[in-house]
């Protein structure tokens, strides 16, 4: 017979904290990213290693602890270990365009699409949407996972301003 067993991930997928993971339902990214050793934000190029990643939102947070839904994760495929996450408040997130600071103000509960500089290299940027409408660049493309970093790209009501309707007070019962 075949031996058909899933893959659990070793100890290092439990030893991550993902609380701030909420009711996912986005498609994922998978691709490869080139990194340092663990937790080096520089290294030669014979310690860089290739590693294969998913990169997911956190989700919607509705109904779990505050927080959840409020985080971006990059974790890799062959052991589960959660090799980056982008929390509200992170200091590898920036907002600070709609003057929120670091903080992500919706839950990211868009797809996630990942891009690499030139085909067929490692992917270094992705981008995602959140619950607001709102679209997040995320950066990977440095070997230093402490390098990468989540921007709010764009948002298509900073600048919204309504035109005043000239007619309204005619309308008006």
């Amino acid at each position: 017979g075949t031996d058909v067993s899933c893959n659990i991930g070793g100890a290092a997928a439990f030893a991550n904290d993902f609380s701030r993971l909420g009711w996912t339902f986005s498609k994922p990214a998978i691709g490869t990213v080139s990194v340092c050793p663990a937790g080096v934000t520089t290294c030669s190029f014979t310690q860089l290693e290739e590693v294969g990643v998913a990169v997911f939102g956190a989700g919607s947070g509705e109904g779990l602890p505050a927080g959840s839904g409020r985080s971006v994760f990059v974790v890799r495929l062959d052991t589960g270990e959660k090799l980056a996450e982008f929390p509200s408040g992170g200091g590898n997130v920036d907002a600070g365009c709609s003057g929120e600071g670091n903080l992500i103000t919706a839950d990211m509960v868009g797809d996630v699409s990942c891009f690499s500089t030139f085909p067929g290299t490692f992917i270094s940027r992705c981008f995602l949407g959140d619950a607001a409408g709102r679209l997040w660049r995320l950066e990977i493309g440095d070997p230093g996972t402490p390098n990468w970093n989540l921007t709010l790209f764009y948002d298509p009501y900073a600048s919204f301003n309504p035109v005043p309707d000239p007619d309204a007070e005619i309308r008006s019962p």
